[in-house]
């Protein structure tokens, strides 16, 4: 009889304890999962009941358990919806400002080119320059919801016609020096992705480091393909900061867990990962932080280096800056030039 009433306790306990073990593991891979911004949504999980085979105080307490887990799963697919109408929300949102800064931007183009007084035109500019910069804010926030939009605008582009159409989506481009050290040209259907990364790399550059200070971005290619490094003065991270932010540009993770000051690097991070491209950020010599972004080969359409190929910066000395001008529109940022030509400040290529 002993034995009896021990098995008839005993099995029950043992098998509600396997159940708790599997409800253990599928939380385990559900909060891998929701802390992965590229992974599949393959809906709640399926969490299988714990059979009730008697009517006593065991009997009670599968049944308590199987509610729980009701429950859980439940609260699970409401946060999961959630997760995902909150995602397509800020994605709608994202596109709409998109979609309005365009036209925007055209009807100050069409007003520009019928003005001509350079006053007024001046101010016009910096509208323009302004409304670009909301668009590419709209962009990353498209991306950061999960929403990819490819749109193929131009042929094949030199990475240095990348990097200007990049200091036209930013603020304080006058600051920026631009050294071309190779004509590496890149397929059309990355020039808006990295036209966004460097554009988020040179913000935090230009907003991270005193007025004062140049920002030098060097365009070099070597056998692992071409590289864009930008290069800041200012007061730089920690070593555990730098670590992190690294870390951060290689795993997936979802902003709303993680938060940072640092935006860009999410924006910059989910596009690398997207693409496969290398970003690694390092202490720059005095101070300062170092971006370098490594495009592979197979992104690139021709290897012709017109500098140094060896993979040292492209070291020539600027010419003279040119006379201040206002912000040049993409369009203009990417009209081909020579890419030998080392540039010593955006305003030249406005």
């Amino acid at each position: 009889l002993a034995a009896l009433v021990r098995r008839s306790v005993i099995r029950p306990v043992q098998a509600l304890t396997g159940v708790a073990h599997e409800v253990a593991e599928v939380a385990g891979r559900e909060l891998a999962r929701v802390a992965d911004d590229d992974a599949e949504d393959s809906g709640p999980p399926r969490l299988r009941d714990m059979p009730v085979t008697a009517r006593d105080e065991i009997g009670d307490l599968a049944e308590a358990f199987n509610q729980v887990q009701t429950t859980a799963a439940a609260l699970l697919e409401r946060q999961v919806l959630s997760r995902r109408n909150t995602a397509e929300m800020f994605g709608n949102v994202g596109r709409r400002v998109s979609n309005l800064t365009t036209r925007q931007l055209a009807f100050i183009d069409a007003v520009e080119r019928a003005e001509t007084d350079p006053a007024l035109l001046e101010r016009l500019y910096s509208i323009d320059h302004i409304a670009v910069r909301l668009r590419r804010n709209a962009d990353s926030l498209m991306l950061l919801a999960g929403i990819r939009e490819t749109v193929l605008a131009a042929g094949p582009t030199p990475v240095s016609n990348v990097v200007r159409a990049a200091l036209g989506q930013i603020e304080g481009y006058q600051r920026v020096r631009l050294y071309a050290g190779t004509d590496a040209v890149i397929e059309p259907d990355i020039i808006g992705d990295l036209t966004l990364m460097v554009a988020e790399l040179l913000e935090n550059a230009v907003s991270f480091s005193p007025a004062g200070s140049p920002v030098e971005v060097t365009v070099r290619s070597s056998d692992a393909g071409a590289h864009i490094v930008v290069t800041d003065h200012g007061l730089g991270m920690s070593a555990e900061r730098l670590a992190e932010e690294n870390a951060r540009l290689i795993r997936r993770e979802r902003l709303d867990l993680v938060p940072t000051k640092v935006l860009g690097l999410f924006v910059v991070g989910a596009l690398a990962r997207r693409w496969e491209i290398g970003v690694e950020l390092t202490r720059t010599p005095g101070g300062g932080v170092t971006a370098e972004v490594t495009l592979p080969s197979r992104l690139l359409l021709t290897m012709s280096a017109v500098a140094d190929t060896t993979g040292t910066p492209f070291t020539a000395e600027p010419a003279e800056p040119a006379e201040p001008t206002a912000p040049a529109t993409p369009a203009a940022l990417t009209t081909p030039a020579t890419p030998a030509t080392p540039v010593a400040s955006a305003e030249a290529t406005g």
